[in-house]
């Protein structure tokens, strides 16, 4: 399909739309001033295809082992970490995260007042930290994190200071991301990447007793994904929830203690007739 080119999409009244018009997708590159992309097709939840257009530099095209920024997908990356970690029950999700931080506070104003700053609240988008992208002056170097949240030269971004009261409204938050480092690296005392390595490694190779869920929120409708036994499960729930932990009860039942925007905290018990073997993990 995309040999044939890719679909105009415009603005309208009730917001975006699909048009029935194609264009080449070389000419949108150029009309975009877009070097060149990498695209996954992913059917099954396996790689069906990979197709790529344009060029990585001026020698060379764009092919299956160029590598590209991974941008937001490593939020979710981010967020399996911070489950790992309160599955070992040495984060916990409503805790204020000054009491993990060592090389850095959020500090304190009106808006922290009656109500800290949490991870449950940074990884839901609902800590108040401001939704700011992060740029920083070329010509004094890379800033390190703790400049970034700081928004001290050569960073340039706002602050990792609350504008609103945690928890009273969802705001994409970029640098509440940058916190959770942080407080990965406050806690362990490893670099970021160190960390991601280790914990990757271990969840892509299988290892028992460690925490792997992921839930994709649509309209009404999660969809879990963990493993049980080795096995890769689906379950399809008439809910709202956001990232879980599978774990099992003292009587061996399946259960999910919820760290959702909508029932956090609730444990919700399992049926084995939910859960469906997508294949072996």
């Amino acid at each position: 399909m995309l040999n044939k080119g890719i679909y105009e999409i415009i603005e309208s009244d009730s917001g975006k739309i699909q048009t029935q018009r194609m264009h080449p997708v070389a000419k949108r590159l150029k009309e975009l001033d877009v070097p060149g992309v990498s695209i996954a097709v992913i059917d099954d939840y396996r790689i069906h295809d990979l197709i790529t257009f344009g060029n990585r530099d001026s020698l060379n095209f764009v092919n299956s082992n160029t590598i590209f920024q991974a941008a937001s997908v490593s939020k979710y990356v981010t967020a399996i970490i911070v489950h790992q970690f309160i599955s070992q029950e040495l984060l916990d999700l409503d805790t204020d995260v000054n009491q993990y931080l060592k090389s850095w506070k959020v500090p304190k104003n009106d808006f922290t007042q009656d109500t800290p700053v949490t991870l449950r609240l940074l990884l839901s988008h609902q800590s108040g930290l401001p939704s700011t992208n992060f740029d920083f002056d070329k010509n004094q170097g890379v800033p390190t994190l703790v400049q970034i949240l700081n928004a001290d030269s050569p960073a340039i971004n706002e602050p990792a200071i609350p504008n609103a009261i945690p928890g009273s409204r969802w705001s994409y938050s970029n640098i509440g991301y940058a916190l959770i480092q942080q407080i990965l690296e406050d806690i362990t005392d490893k670099s970021f990447q160190e960390i991601a390595k280790e914990i990757l490694k271990k969840v892509l190779n299988g290892e028992k007793n460690l925490l792997k869920i992921v839930a994709f929120k649509t309209k009404g409708i999660s969809f879990y994904h963990s493993v049980v036994q080795n096995k890769l499960v689906h379950i399809n729930r008439q809910t709202e929830f956001f990232l879980l932990p599978l774990k099992k009860d003292e009587r061996g039942r399946l259960f999910i203690l919820t760290t959702g925007l909508f029932n956090s905290g609730e444990i919700i018990l399992v049926p084995e007739d939910e859960i469906e073997i997508l294949g072996q993990n």
